[in-house]
């Protein structure tokens, strides 16, 4: 009988190791991108007028698939000077190389810095040396806790299920880490809210081979009408359809986007829109910050975005996170109403 129960506890003890391990592989976060990010550092600019002088460099590399990336250098000099390069790996071994007129540039990332040079130094107008050590940058407000006499509507704690019960949609997947993943159609808050200053954090998955729309894509509509849109638009110049723009309507002030897998932050003051007495409305205005960036200020949203699900104005409706085919995560929404 002992010996029974030895191997009984033997095989459990087997199977929970299993489990672990296979809990360990589930809460596994993605392989970061050792090449993908944000780099920065200071160059010394040579050609100006007024002698050496150091000033800000900053680059954003993008990962495009298949061993390909795109580098966007921006060298605060006066004027700003920008340089794209890309890297191929069938094209010399892999090395950043620069595009139209900045052909001569080389660079590439080695040990968390990204290196850039143009040969032939001896001529004036040429690029020194730069290197950019990896920046990780993260929001200011990622992780905000709700302040006293605010409406959550999805709970955070870290490494803590989340709960649903301020949605309509039950399917979206709760992830062990604390936020919940769009899945099985949008999702809507079960009751409407006015004026408000919301928080809203969320997370683009890598999606390298995507283009365009295609690449971590939703959105969140205020009242379920005027939508900002989600997108992994980093590095890119911004349009009226990328992350940060009110969709159709203004284009954000400035692409403050951060690598996908990382969490960002919308901070916005909606103000609802009012209905005057002859039954049309003054528009809604919004107010917003990216990773902790002003991007829109007092912006007015004079009708409903595109894929809107209502497409009438009013002063009421629901939160709305749309789901656009893209495994894009939210944690962290909470909102404090404001009096119409």
């Amino acid at each position: 009988m002992n010996r029974i129960l030895i191997v009984l506890a033997l095989a459990v003890a087997g199977l929970l190791a299993a489990y672990a391990a296979g809990q360990e592989k589930e809460l596994k976060a993605p392989e970061p991108d050792r090449i993908m990010g944000e780099y920065s550092g200071i160059y010394v600019d040579s050609d100006s007028d007024k002698g050496s002088r150091p000033v800000h460099a900053c680059a954003k590399i993008i990962a495009l698939g298949n061993g390909k990336y795109r580098a966007v250098l921006q060298i605060e000099t006066d004027p700003p000077r920008t340089i794209v390069l890309n890297r191929d790996p069938d094209v010399q071994h892999g090395a950043f190389v620069g595009e139209p007129p900045h052909v001569a540039v080389r660079g590439d990332v080695h040990e968390d810095a990204f290196r850039v040079h143009q040969p032939g130094l001896a001529r004036r107008g040429t690029l020194g040396p730069l290197y950019l050590a990896r920046s990780d940058r993260r929001s200011p407000t990622e992780g905000l806790k709700p302040p006293e006499n605010v409406k959550v509507l999805l709970p955070f704690e870290e490494g803590k299920p989340t709960s649903l019960d301020a949605w309509t949609n039950k399917q979206w997947k709760i992830l062990p880490d604390g936020s919940v993943q769009v899945f099985k159609g949008s999702n809507r808050t079960a009751f409407d809210h006015g004026s408000g200053c919301f928080h809203i954090e969320f997370c683009c998955p890598f999606e390298p081979k995507r283009r365009g729309q295609g690449r971590g894509n939703s959105g969140v509509y205020f009242g379920g009408r005027y939508e900002i849109q989600i997108l992994d638009s980093f590095g890119l110049e911004s349009g009226m359809g990328d992350c940060g723009s009110i969709y159709g309507i203004a284009v954000t002030g400035e692409n403050a986007c951060l690598p996908p897998l990382s969490w960002q932050t919308y901070d916005v003051i909606y103000i609802a829109p009012k209905k005057r007495d002859d039954g049309t409305f003054e528009p809604a205005t919004m107010t917003v910050f990216h990773n902790g960036i002003k991007i829109h200020e007092n912006q007015p949203v004079p009708r409903t975005t595109t894929a809107a699900p209502f497409k009438e104005n009013a002063e009421r409706g629901p939160l709305f996170l749309q789901d656009h085919g893209n495994p894009v995560r939210y944690r962290n929404i909470w909102y404090l109403e404001l009096e119409d």
